[in-house]
């Protein structure tokens, strides 16, 4: 039956439980699209950020990431692994680093990155306490010192169905029918 032929509610529906593609919803691949999403919008970032600081970063994985909501204002806090290419100092090293990603007020589409920082990688998490994070479950994320990054300080949590991001998440919740 052509989507013509169906009714207002069963057009909402179908669009409910499938992708434009005809993809099924399954919590794995709104989770991969949403990873996916991330993923391009850090690149782009990361891609700006080398060609104002004349660097040669390349993005290797997204460790942890986390949205966090204050008020109007959001962020996204993520730890990243970044490789240094051939150009630079220290080429072939990868480093873990703290990004949070910051959307900018006046402009509904831009994002910029609020603050990029190398964080330990020992199990020692020296940084600030950062409540959006705590308070959603994101457990596993390193910080650098609070006064580095503005999201995160007010302690309130997460508007319902938001949580942590992970990898752990993504593998959990593989071909998991909404």
């Amino acid at each position: 039956m052509s989507d013509k032929m169906l009714s207002e509610k069963e057009r909402a529906v179908r669009e409910r439980l499938y992708f434009l593609d005809g993809t099924p919803y399954t919590r794995a691949k709104v989770a991969e699209r949403e990873r996916d999403k991330v993923r391009r919008l850090v690149e782009a970032l990361l891609d700006k950020r080398n060609d104002v600081e004349d660097r040669v970063d390349e993005l290797e994985e997204i460790v942890h990431w986390q949205s966090i909501c204050e008020g109007v204002e959001w962020y996204y806090h993520l730890n990243i692994t970044v490789k240094t290419k051939e150009a630079a100092n220290d080429a072939g090293s990868t480093s873990l680093f703290f990004v949070e990603v910051a959307r900018d007020s006046n402009d509904i589409t831009g994002y910029y990155i609020n603050t990029f920082s190398r964080v330990d990688t020992d199990g020692q998490d020296r940084g600030a306490t950062c409540n959006g994070c705590i308070n959603n479950k994101s457990n596993g994320m390193k910080h650098p010192r609070a006064a580095s990054f503005k999201g995160g300080h007010k302690n309130i949590r997460f508007p319902l169905g938001f949580g942590p991001c992970n990898g752990k998440q993504w593998v959990d919740s593989r071909n998991t029918v909404w």
